[in-house]
């Protein structure tokens, strides 16, 4: 594991940060490689599906604190940006 860094998670066999020197990241999974300060990464490259412990039981988010934006992939591999507005619309921007 990387040292010479404060306020990280680090939970699997080789898992590790982005760099030294970064703080507060969480790394969740074998082989698991960080993304960087303030940042989450739960699996590896091998991951495939993260699920909820049963059907209809969870939910990304909750009633006081959303998500800002979603990056999806298309099936020819193009990021986009999903966001929506305070009106309720939907947006979709390439990234």
């Amino acid at each position: 594991m990387t040292v010479g860094s404060n306020s990280n998670t680090v939970i699997g066999w080789g898992a590790d940060i982005s760099a030294t020197g970064s703080d507060n990241e969480i790394v969740i999974g074998k082989d698991a490689d960080g993304l960087g300060a303030n940042k989450a990464v739960i699996g590896n490259a091998s991951t495939t599906n993260i699920a909820p412990g049963g059907n209809n039981t969870a939910s990304l988010g909750d009633d006081t604190r959303g998500f800002k934006e979603l990056i999806l992939s298309s099936p020819d591999g193009t990021k986009y940006r999903i966001k929506v507005s305070n009106a309720g619309a939907l947006s979709a921007t390439a990234v």
